[in-house]
């Protein structure tokens, strides 16, 4: 429309030069920015496997934590550091017990928080500890000088990580001679088995005593 027009009274607009040049220039439509869900949902992230070396350096440092006497010589404050140890490295395994062998194996105590003959105490004394795991069978055997007891119970997983457990009997002996054998009659209770592998094992009996143990060499 020319300017003629428009000052008869015509209805009209008149553009300024920078008007017309956008009006004649393409706009680039704006890029929307999306944020992914799972940029703030950690769930949603693939879980990377833990490098050897960082579990050698936990079992390290639990190792060195424990002390030589499976923990009856610790403070409460000693022990409480252990128990920190065992939850880093229970974080560390997340796996199926049910699909790892936990028979045809002998171990060492390393650490407990049980004050009976399980643990290694007879009284005042500490003997040495060496659990002897057989397929389905399971033996734990306690030695003071001459004198060795063995208490002996089967087995079977019952879950990922809990084992029931049916204690058979308790033997004392000197030397190769048995003194003394009491049944106890079906009594069972479980464990919970919270870290295992080639070497090393956490579990909690259902009286919630920790037992650590270590593969004998």
């Amino acid at each position: 429309m020319s300017a003629l027009q428009c000052a008869a009274g015509f209805a009209c607009s008149i553009s300024t030069p920078a008007e017309h040049f956008r009006r004649q220039t393409p706009q680039t439509p704006r890029r929307r920015h999306s944020i992914s869900p799972r940029a703030f949902w950690p769930f949603t992230q693939t879980k990377k496997a833990t490098s050897p070396a960082v579990i050698k350096e936990a079992k390290s440092k639990l190792a060195q934590l424990a002390g030589t006497k499976y923990g009856h010589n610790l403070s409460e404050s000693q022990k409480q550091d252990v128990r920190n140890a065992l939850k880093e490295l229970e974080a560390l395994d997340s796996s199926d017990i049910r699909q790892k062998a936990l028979g045809g194996s002998n171990w060492k105590l390393l650490y407990t928080e049980s004050t009976g003959s399980s643990g290694g105490k007879i009284g005042p004394l500490v003997g040495q500890v060496f659990p002897e795991d057989q397929p389905g069978i399971y033996i734990n055997k306690l030695q003071l000088g001459p004198i060795r007891a063995d208490l002996s119970a089967n087995y079977d997983y019952s879950g990922a990580n809990k084992i029931n457990v049916s204690f058979i009997d308790i033997a004392a002996f000197l030397g190769p001679l048995q003194l003394i054998r009491k049944d106890f009659g079906g009594r069972s209770g479980f464990w919970k088995l919270t870290y295992h592998d080639e070497d090393l094992r956490i579990l909690y009996t259902n009286q919630n005593n920790v037992f650590v143990l270590q593969r004998a060499e």
